[in-house]
């Protein structure tokens, strides 16, 4: 289920995580135009995903924690 929000990535919210599922992408693995990557995030998306799956591999609750909202 964590590899199916985007909300914990700076710059992502509800809806725009609502508009990134109704173009298909409903994961971190799926393929991301740019065209939809929200233009807030301050860190190119494809990083952010990237260490999102690496502290998903790790185990490491905490970083998600810090960055879900409640």
């Amino acid at each position: 289920m964590l590899k199916n929000t985007f909300c914990h990535i700076p710059g992502v919210g509800l809806r725009s995580e609502r508009r990134l599922w109704d173009k298909g992408i409903l994961s971190w693995d799926s393929h991301i135009d740019e065209a939809y990557i929200p233009r807030k995030t301050p860190v190119p998306f494809e990083d952010l995903l990237r260490e999102s799956k690496e502290r998903l591999k790790r185990r490491d609750p905490a970083y998600f924690a810090g960055l879900l909202p409640a």
